[in-house]
């Protein structure tokens, strides 16, 4: 578990706070976090969010490894982000697909797929980024 805040001096009060909390048992790890952005709007918009993630796998298990997370907004009542990734991995290399949607407003939504196949000691290819992957 982890809790952060973040005080304001000037205005005499916690502006920001975070709460998360992870758990893994075998394959299965689960990420739940709450954050509250109280802010002037003048520096950042104010927010309520909720943050989940589940994923079974592991970076280097053989076979078929999923994951799913998500951002959700409430003070906006708008899913932010949603991930679903999905990877196959073998003995010399892994092929992994993966969805995103974004939707920020009104203004900025779209979705992205991404694909990447990877070589045991020669590399990747593809768009998914190995910083940008769950597994």
């Amino acid at each position: 578990m982890e809790w952060r805040n973040d005080y304001d001096p000037a205005r005499g009060k916690f502006v920001n706070t975070g709460l998360t909390a992870d758990a893994t048992l075998q394959n299965i790890n689960v990420s739940v976090g709450h954050y509250a952005v109280r802010s002037t709007p003048l520096l950042t918009p104010p927010s309520n969010q909720f943050r989940g993630q589940v994923r079974w796998g592991a970076l280097n298990k053989r076979g078929w490894n999923s994951g799913f997370s998500t951002v959700y907004d409430y003070r906006q009542g708008t899913m932010q982000y949603a991930n679903t990734h999905v990877t196959y991995n073998t003995d010399c290399c892994g092929f992994s697909v993966e969805w995103r949607r974004l939707g920020l407003g009104p203004t900025v939504s779209g979705n992205e797929f991404r694909l990447a196949l990877s070589i045991a000691n020669v590399g990747s290819f593809g768009n998914l980024k190995k910083q940008e992957r769950m597994f």
